[in-house]
């Protein structure tokens, strides 16, 4: 065996007098070898060493339980109360529960979006922690809500060269609410922003002000994706359907009426 090895280890690695195939060939053999050898009779013993922990748990179990029965027990009987044990035993073993997270009160004038927008991102301020529906009222709810508000797309101008949501995330979240028609102009305004702001970089780097940067002629503008938003219902539409779905989806607490 070990003159087997020695052969492939000198063949996979005389990179002189061997040839490159044989050398590969070499050098496979030697690592299906390897697990063969090494890695079989490793998984073995560790299946071993599993078998003989849980025989002496169980046997620890049935020790401990026997103290605590009457003399003369069933076997039935201790059975029954070693599983229990076992039982109680992983449970002490669990990893705890995390505590429950605060929810929001439902709101009596059915702002459901407003309302919860307002909550999480007071939760944010704080660092409390927030579930799905929070984050998502927070995050890209709140996004697309002001992209369809006054300053429709152009409120992408206050970002960087990439906006926080992927147009994925945005497509998908769309679909949910039931307005996949807004789909197309939201992902048209993320390209025409990335193409605005490479035009702004180069406006400045030629020491144009920011102000004139944006309000060049050559600037592409967003007028006709917000007329297209807004002809499909624009702001009022989203918040309508916001609504729908936060107070279907999200465990509000009820209003107590004080």
């Amino acid at each position: 065996m070990f003159t087997y090895f020695q052969d492939l280890v000198t063949t996979a690695f005389d990179f002189e007098a061997t040839d490159r195939n044989a050398r590969k060939f070499a050098f496979a053999q030697l690592m299906i070898a390897g697990v063969i050898v090494i890695g079989v009779p490793f998984k073995v013993l560790m299946m071993i060493g599993d078998v003989v922990r849980n025989r002496r748990a169980k046997a620890s179990i049935y020790a401990d339980v026997k103290k605590d029965l009457p003399e003369g027990a069933s076997r039935e009987l201790v059975r029954e109360a070693a599983i229990r044990a076992e039982l109680e035993r992983r449970q002490a073993y669990a990893a705890p529960l995390a505590p429950p997270i605060d929810l929001a009160a439902e709101p009596v004038d059915g702002s459901y979006f407003v309302s919860l927008r307002a909550f999480a991102e007071e939760k944010q301020k704080s660092g409390a922690a927030m579930n799905a529906y929070e984050r998502e009222a927070a995050g890209p709810l709140a996004f697309l809500y002001d992209s369809f508000g006054p300053k429709g797309f152009g409120h992408f101008d206050a970002l960087y060269s990439t906006p926080p949501y992927r147009s994925h995330e945005l497509r998908a979240l769309l679909e949910t609410l039931n307005l996949p028609d807004l789909t197309s102009a939201v992902e048209s305004a993320m390209g025409l922003h990335l193409q605005r702001y490479q035009l702004y970089r180069d406006f400045a780097a030629t020491g144009m002000p920011a102000e004139q940067a944006r309000a060049h002629p050559d600037m592409p503008s967003y007028d006709a994706l917000n007329n297209t938003v807004n002809v499909a219902g624009g702001q009022a539409r989203f918040l309508r359907a916001a609504d729908q779905y936060l107070q279907a989806a999200y465990p509000w607490v009820p209003d107590s009426g004080f």
